[in-house]
């Protein structure tokens, strides 16, 4: 977003580099025109999440959450035992911000996922990033699982995974909060 802003010559953007959390927390998160939280909204307090982004949108707010998530990503936390944990549903997030009296949009985005890595240390890293931290036995399931996976592959330089994934957009204007 940054390149393409300067490319086109946009100055008037802020950009936080942070999780909401943090961001909240530290205050460097102010009121915007428009906020946008793709892929990053998962909270144990996930009221006051929508809260604090609904303070901070001076006009539009635009939400994307998991309902088909990465393959990869399901087919690894199967592997280490965490394939019991899932995301709420976007329609509970729905179903919050109507009784907080906002009449959100839904719309359901479809994608082809394609993931590609050059390693088992390729792979974990890409893996580290989206979820809680992994404990030392998950880390010794996923490296095996990881090293299974690369055995299967060991003809071709990278490690292929392809999938479907869906997500639900959720968004609103702040004219459509009672």
């Amino acid at each position: 977003m940054k390149a393409h802003a300067e490319e086109n010559g946009l100055t008037n953007i802020d950009y936080v580099n942070s999780s909401w959390q943090d961001g909240f927390a530290a205050g460097t998160v102010a009121k915007h025109d428009v906020v946008v939280a793709s892929r990053s909204l998962m909270s144990e307090d996930m009221k006051a999440m929508l809260e604090q982004i609904i303070a901070s949108a001076k006009q539009d707010v635009y939400l994307t959450f998991p309902i088909i998530h990465l393959p990869f990503d399901w087919e690894a936390y199967s592997a280490i035992g965490r394939d019991k944990k899932k995301h709420p549903p976007y329609i509970y997030i729905l179903n919050m911000l109507y009784q907080i009296g906002i009449h959100a949009n839904v719309e359901i985005l479809y994608s082809k996922v394609k993931m590609q890595f050059s390693s088992v240390e390729d792979a974990i890293d890409d893996l580290v990033w989206r979820t809680d931290p992994f404990t030392p036995d998950e880390m010794a399931n996923l490296m095996e699982y990881l090293n299974k996976r690369f055995v299967e592959h060991k003809n071709e330089s990278v490690f292929t995974h392809e999938g479907k994934s869906q997500w639900a957009l959720i968004w609103w204007r702040r004219e459509n909060v009672s």
